[in-house]
C-alpha cells in the first residue's frame, strides 16, 4: 500500500497537488495564487506555456528529491516501508495525495496505476520511479492540454486542477 501511495504521488506532482492544495484561485484576475508560482517555476523558458520538457525535467527533478529522502538505507530502491515513513514525514505530500487520490474511485485508482506502469506493494528503483514520472507528464497532459497544442498553459492548468479539485478551486490563497 506504500508502494503504491508513493506511486500515486508521481502523478499527484505532475498536477503540482502542493500548489492545488493551496488554493487554485486568488481574488482576481491579475492575482498570482500558489499555483501561478508554480506555473512560473515550471515555464522555465518564460514563454507563458509548459511543454513536456520542461514538466519532465522539473518533476524528474523533484521525484529524484523525494527518492533520495525515501531511500533511507541508500541501496537505489524504496521499499513499502521506506515510502511509508517518507509519506508520514511530509505531511503536506501525504495531503496532496489525499485531496486528489480521495477524489478518486477504486477502479480509477488502479487505471492510472496501470498507465504509470509500477506494480503495487513492490519495491521502487530510481529508474522506475524516472520512467513512472515520465508517464505521469503524459497523463498531465491528457488532463490539461485542453486544446491538444502540446503545451499547457496558466488557464488550462488552473481549469484543470478546478476539475480535479472542485472544493479547493475556488479557495484563496
Amino acid at each position: 500500500m506504500a508502494s503504491r501511495r508513493l506511486a500515486q504521488g508521481l502523478v499527484v506532482l505532475a498536477t503540482i497537488a502542493a500548489a492545488s492544495v493551496a488554493g487554485a484561485q486568488g481574488q482576481g484576475p491579475e492575482e498570482p495564487t500558489l499555483l501561478d508560482h508554480a506555473f512560473f517555476g515550471l515555464d522555465t523558458d518564460g514563454n507563458g506555456r509548459i511543454d513536456r520538457s520542461e514538466a519532465s525535467t522539473q518533476l524528474n527533478m523533484l521525484v529524484g528529491a523525494i527518492f533520495f529522502e525515501a531511500d533511507r538505507d541508500a541501496d537505489g530502491v524504496v521499499s513499502a516501508e521506506e515510502a511509508q515513513a517518507t509519506t508520514a514525514s511530509m505531511p503536506g505530500l501525504s495531503q496532496a495525495l489525499g485531496a486528489v487520490t480521495g477524489r478518486m474511485t477504486g477502479e480509477e485508482l488502479d487505471a492510472l496505476e496501470g498507465r504509470i506502469g509500477l506494480q503495487w506493494g513492490e519495491p521502487i528503483t530510481a529508474g522506475e520511479a524516472r520512467e513512472a514520472a515520465d508517464r505521469a507528464v503524459d497523463e498531465l497532459f491528457v488532463l490539461m492540454d485542453r486544446d491538444e497544442d502540446g503545451m499547457i498553459s496558466r488557464r488550462e492548468l488552473h481549469e484543470g486542477v478546478r476539475a480535479l479539485l472542485p472544493d479547493r478551486g475556488r479557495q484563496t490563497r
